[in-house]
């Protein structure tokens, strides 16, 4: 190889690597990295509420298979507000709430619904809880 190619070559893969070095510097503050990496961690610890609740509400059912997900969210309270359909004893499918509290038991209760759910803020999470029925 001349040295005039290698010159060449040499600039050619010097620029590509400053290309890649500055197309990969983050342009967020350090402070919206972290909020950034809180908000991540957060959605994280959600999902997990949603799975655990909607395995506990199939745990409960006389036929999980049969849980359909309406709606399901988690309110900023970290309650896991579910509304389902599900088969009943006599083959038809009747429509239900459960909640969910971190460390506590599910309800399916309409005062448990009404206490921790309704009129609450939180975060829309049906496609998670339709996950977890897979």
């Amino acid at each position: 190889m001349k040295a005039a190619q290698f010159v060449k070559y040499a600039f050619v893969i010097g620029a590509v690597a400053i290309m890649i070095t500055l197309c990969s510097v983050d342009p967020r503050t350090p402070e919206q990295i972290e909020a950034a990496k809180a908000a991540a961690a957060m959605e994280v610890k959600r999902t997990n509420l949603v799975f655990s609740a909607v395995k506990a509400l199939q745990g409960s059912l006389r036929d999980p298979g049969s849980l359909q997900i309406e709606h399901a969210g988690v309110t900023t309270a970290d309650s896991v507000c579910i509304e389902y359909r599900a088969k009943n004893g006599f083959g038809g499918y009747t429509a239900g709430v459960a909640v969910g509290i971190e460390g506590k038991t599910l309800s399916t209760s309409v005062d448990a619904w009404n206490t921790h759910c309704a009129d609450k803020d939180g975060f829309f999470m049906t496609s998670a809880a339709q996950d977890a029925v897979k």
